[in-house]
């Protein structure tokens, strides 16, 4: 059997798998938007293919320079949106860290009290009081945006759907 249609066959297995696997979860209970956000995935969850996925030699001449390459380099961009996201995240963590540890010492310098080392700032409690309060005002304004998007509409924001559009249609441009 050849490389190829091993792979294919492969990649059909997996389809079938998801099939089924979302089949399940229909009939499982739960919210009906949940139930509906499965059907619309009709199986093509997880990687793809490279041929699905236009990289390797399977890009376009217009794809960029990065999925057409091979090895280590495309490797690297696959994932290359979740990597410069968890990025950001440690880089913003580790800056929140720095500035945190300098007010927090601040506050203890003022009354008296010795200043903590960085280290014993990541490991205390108040690192944890302030990023869960960052995270719950981001997580408000974000959900607030994306749940209140699907049933308003903004004439003319391209962030929007068209007025007349259903609410169940996705991918649609106003």
């Amino acid at each position: 059997m050849k490389e190829t249609d091993r792979l294919r066959a492969l990649g059909e297995r997996r389809r079938q798998l998801v099939r089924k696997l979302l089949g399940r979860a229909q009939r499982m209970p739960g919210p009906r938007w949940a139930r509906r956000t499965q059907t619309r995935w009709s199986g093509r969850a997880g990687t793809e293919s490279d041929r699905e996925q236009k990289v390797g030699e399977h890009a376009d001449a217009d794809s960029p320079a990065s999925a057409r390459a091979s090895g280590l380099r495309l490797t690297l961009y696959s994932p290359s949106l979740g990597l410069v996201m968890a990025l950001f995240f440690l880089g913003s963590w580790l800056a929140q860290s720095i500035t945190g540890v300098a007010s927090f010492n601040a506050r203890r310098l003022r009354d008296l009290q010795t200043p903590f080392t960085w280290w014993d700032y990541v490991l205390s409690a108040d690192i944890g009081n302030r990023t869960l309060q960052n995270w719950q005002s981001e997580l408000l304004a974000v959900a607030s945006m994306a749940i209140l998007s699907v049933y308003l509409r903004q004439r003319g924001s391209p962030e929007s759907k068209p007025v007349g559009a259903a609410h169940a249609s996705t991918g649609v441009e106003g």
